[in-house]
């Protein structure tokens, strides 16, 4: 696009005095546009796609105004920084369940949600959370251990189905 409004610009070839300024500018003006736009283009949306879906299975809600509402509570709660944008899927759903924007929505459910979500704020920073990282722990007995039970550096995971002779198994 640049190579073409230099050639636009290259092109003008009119003798008349305040033709060639005019047209000078409207085609930087145009230049502007195209700039504009291909930002506008590039700027990720706040919420990723799909969290429309997640709402209405979360909640088992059929497609409603009321999905396009929730999702633009949650983009203007990403705008007042209460919100990260670009998260899973889950993380909006808890949010939605933790300020109970759907009435009739068992307690069971919503603490089932809003735990599948993670925590936000003041909870995100307890230690009690699982999931996150803190580095080795000293308390555990055997650090070099899958979660599934085997040593990686001495015991591969054998697949049911493998020939255990063969030396290609599965390991993680």
């Amino acid at each position: 696009m640049t190579d073409l409004l230099d050639l636009s610009r290259a092109d003008i070839t009119s003798k008349r005095p305040g033709r060639r300024k005019q047209l000078l500018e409207q085609i930087s003006a145009l230049a502007d546009r195209v700039h504009l736009l291909a930002e506008a283009d590039a700027k990720l949306p706040p919420l990723p796609g799909g969290v429309g879906n997640a709402i209405m299975a979360a909640f088992e809600i059929a497609p409603s105004r009321l999905i396009g509402d929730l999702k633009r509570a949650l983009e203007q709660a990403i705008e007042r920084n209460e919100l990260e944008a670009r998260r899973e899927d889950a993380y909006y759903v808890a949010h939605i369940a933790r300020l109970g924007l759907l009435p009739n929505v068992s307690p069971e459910k919503t603490s089932a949600l809003i735990a599948a979500g993670g925590a936000i704020g003041d909870a995100a920073a307890s230690d009690d959370l699982e999931g996150l990282y803190k580095g080795p722990d000293p308390d555990d007995p055997a650090p070099g251990v899958l979660a599934c039970g085997h040593d990686p550096d001495n015991d591969p995971c054998i697949h049911r189905d493998a020939d255990p002779g063969d030396p290609a198994l599965h390991r993680h």
